[in-house]
């Protein structure tokens, strides 16, 4: 792999890594305190809502699949190993 693609990669898998303990971090606290908060505004506006960490896992969710499916592109593709009838055939 050349230089700067290298560097790439690096840097792709660094932020996988982060994303990773991030969404296990964020996990814990959706656990703990639940997919919803309820919210006030005003005298008269309030409800429940979506927790900032269940907004923050869904979006980065999608970033650690992009970067996951980047990287899976960049593997070079499996030598498959030739069988001894392909070995014979070619001779």
């Amino acid at each position: 792999m050349d230089k700067n693609k290298l560097q790439t990669v690096e840097s792709l898998i660094r932020n996988a890594a982060f994303m990773a303990v991030s969404l296990e971090e964020l996990q814990e606290i959706i656990n703990e305190e639940g997919y919803t908060v309820e919210y006030q505004n005003g005298a008269n506006q309030s409800g429940t809502k979506q927790s900032d960490a269940v907004k923050t896992h869904i979006a980065m969710t999608k970033n650690h699949a992009a970067i996951i499916k980047q990287l899976c592109e960049l593997v070079p593709p499996e030598k498959k190993k030739e069988s001894r009838l392909q070995a014979l055939r070619d001779e």
